[in-house]
């Protein structure tokens, strides 16, 4: 039961990875600062469970790191949210619960994605019996990731 949990975790965080990297606006266009924030639902389903929550990318704080080298001004961005997950998996009914934390660096000048590291903790109940899992991933980027959207403005909260 243990695998059959880690397998439904770690297939989770790849997928909220996945959308995790879309940034919301480049900061080219847009006066981005300490305090704000956008905020994300996520949806999918993968082997028979669905997965469905919400999260949020707040600017922290602002910094200079060391990207790619070179001392860099950045952005702190606080990752944060939850969802549920339910479903079958090899015939068992599953159903739980999970937390997302984490950071983003992101660069001041465009918004390009330097590093995170997330934190998935999951609760899962099998056959009546509750597993607790954590999860962590983390990744930084040689060259950063632009991974801008779009040109269509987005709000800022």
């Amino acid at each position: 039961m243990a695998l059959k949990a880690s397998i439904v975790l770690v297939c989770a965080l790849i997928a909220l990875s996945m959308t995790l990297c879309a940034a919301p606006v480049s900061a080219e266009d847009v006066d981005i600062g300490v305090g704000d924030y956008w905020e994300y639902e996520f949806g999918g389903s993968f082997e028979g469970i669905s997965l469905e929550g919400t999260y949020k990318l707040k600017v922290d704080d602002t910094s200079q790191k060391v990207v790619n080298g070179a001392s860099t001004e950045v952005f702190v961005v606080d990752v944060t949210g939850s969802g549920d997950l339910s479903g079958v998996f090899e015939s068992t009914v599953v159903t739980g619960e999970l937390t997302i934390t984490g950071t983003m660096v992101r660069l001041r000048s465009n918004f390009s994605l330097a590093s995170y590291l997330l934190m998935m903790s999951m609760e899962m109940t099998e056959i009546g019996m509750t597993i607790e899992m954590d999860v962590g991933m983390e990744d930084s980027f040689a060259p950063v990731i632009d991974d801008y959207v779009g040109d269509e403005q987005l709000e800022l909260g």
